[in-house]
């Protein structure tokens, strides 16, 4: 539940243009888990979110 809240809250406060790898970058830099691209992945797909492609 925790990892969910503060993958919306990255997602959304950069524009939802974020994708899964940049968002567990995010996470383990700022927040220092231990977390994979794949559960990311994972969270993202069970939250429905998805990111805009940037051109």
């Amino acid at each position: 539940m925790f990892g969910l809240i503060l993958q919306s809250t990255i997602y959304t406060a950069n524009k939802c243009i974020y994708v899964y790898r940049r968002i567990a970058k995010t996470m383990r830099d700022l927040f220092k888990l231990a977390i994979s691209d794949r559960f990311v992945w994972q969270l993202m797909s069970e939250a429905g979110l998805k990111s805009r492609m940037q051109k």
